[in-house]
C-alpha cells in the first residue's frame, strides 16, 4: 500500500471514533511547503507533510510545517547543517539526516532508518512496540494500529 494510501486509511479510521483524540491525531496534508521550509527539509519529509503535516501518533509526534523551525534547539551546534529534527518520540528527539535521509532516535534503544520505512513500519507498522518497553501491552495508538490493519 503507498504512504498516501495507508495515511488516508488510518485517518479515516481514527476520525470517526469517539476518544480519537485521546488515541492521536492524522491532519491533513499541507498544499504548498512554504518557501522558507523547501531548502531546510528533505525532498522525502516534504512529500510527507503534503500528505499529513504533522501530528501525534500515540507517542510520536511529528512537527507540522508551522513548528519546525522553532523545535531545532535540541540539534547540536555541530551537526545544524547535517540533521534537523522532525519531531519527538516520549519527548526525545526524532532527527533525519539530511544526506543519507536517515531517521535517528532513541528511547530504549537507537533506531535508524530510511524515513518511509519509519512512516510505514514504526508509526503506521508492528515496529512501533519496538521503540520502547511495553508498547504493545498498554498504548492506545498500538492498539488502534493493530485493530485496524489494511486489508492487502
Amino acid at each position: 500500500m503507498k504512504l498516501a494510501e495507508l495515511v488516508k486509511h488510518y485517518r479515516a479510521k481514527l476520525n470517526i471514533l469517539p476518544d480519537a483524540v485521546l488515541i492521536g491525531e492524522i491532519p491533513d496534508g499541507i498544499d504548498e511547503i512554504p518557501d522558507e521550509l523547501k531548502k531546510f527539509l528533505v525532498l522525502e519529509h516534504q512529500d510527507f507533510l503534503k500528505i499529513c503535516n504533522g501530528g501525534a501518533f500515540g507517542d510520536i509526534v511529528l512537527w507540522s510545517t508551522d513548528e519546525i523551525l522553532d523545535n531545532q534547539f535540541r540539534v547540536p551546534s555541530i551537526f545544524k547543517d547535517e540533521v534537523y529534527e522532525i519531531g519527538q518520540v516520549l519527548y526525545e528527539p526524532v532527527f533525519i539526516d539530511r544526506i543519507s535521509k536517515q531517521i535517528r532516535f532513541e528511547v530504549d534503544i537507537e533506531i535508524i532508518c530510511p524515513f518511509d520505512h519509519f512512516i510505514t513500519n514504526y508509526i503506521f507498522g508492528d515496529n512501533y512496540s519496538n521503540i520502547f518497553t511495553n508498547a504493545a501491552q498498554d498504548d492506545m495508538w498500538f492498539d488502534f494500529v493493530e485493530r485496524n490493519k489494511p486489508l492487502e
